[in-house]
């Protein structure tokens, strides 16, 4: 029928374009897909999620150094100097050694990749993961956001628009991120990280909220990443 609501579907896999252990990543609302011929942004490692250190350092935290040649990353806080060997699980904070439940930091195809719950101890965020396909969900803390909740059973679809295909299922009282208003359809992320268009007449009560930090305070802190990035 010309007018009737597209039910044709998109499969996940192909929008975010993720294959064997990688894996997407939405940072702050926002999914840079990568470019043709080059990997995700992070890897599933044994159970295990690691995150490009590039990327990580580009999107949440750019305090980490990382020696290519002597394959050693370094952080600094006010208060110590922390360093790992690049496939160690033990690591230094100052000159305390400690130890962590699988390697810290994975160089892979000469690519560094840092264990994102390891980072989790250093760099303030939450995260979250989910599966069919791979992907991570991660807020930087004090990502100010607009939280909406689902009026109706509905679609979030590729594009605003009737026509466009369908990406997932968003039931009735479900909690999205609003990242654009497009007049009468928004731009939303769900909670399963599923970035797609849903019409303004199903959105309602729309609150800001701010990201809460997971970390003490500290005097000094390292550049976080809040630039607005192509979805």
């Amino acid at each position: 029928r010309k007018y009737a609501p597209s039910k044709e579907r998109m499969k996940l896999n192909d929008y975010f374009n993720v294959s064997g252990n990688e894996m997407a990543v939405i940072v702050d609302g926002s999914f840079d897909k990568p470019q043709k011929d080059s990997h995700q942004a992070a890897r599933l490692e044994e159970g295990s999620v690691y995150v490009d250190l590039y990327f990580f350092k580009s999107k949440v935290d750019d305090g980490y150094v990382y020696d290519n040649v002597e394959k050693v990353l370094r952080y600094t806080t006010d208060k110590n100097v922390i360093s790992v060997n690049a496939g160690d699980k033990k690591y230094l904070v100052d000159k305390t050694s400690k130890s962590f439940d699988k390697p810290i930091i994975k160089d892979i195809d000469g690519e560094a990749y840092i264990s994102i719950e390891w980072a989790k101890n250093y760099s303030d965020f939450q995260y979250s993961t989910q599966k069919n396909p791979n992907r991570v969900i991660i807020e930087n803390a004090g990502w100010k956001k607009k939280v909406a909740a689902i009026r109706k059973n509905t679609y979030a679809r590729r594009f605003g628009g009737l026509k466009s295909k369908i990406l997932s299922d968003v039931k009735k009282n479900d909690s999205v991120v609003v990242v654009d208003d497009y007049g009468k359809w928004s731009k939303v992320v769900t909670s399963d990280g599923v970035i797609g268009c849903v019409e303004n007449s199903k959105l309602r009560e729309i609150k800001e909220k701010t990201t809460k930090s997971v970390l003490e305070d500290r005097k000094f802190k390292h550049k976080k990443a809040f630039k607005k990035h192509k979805i």
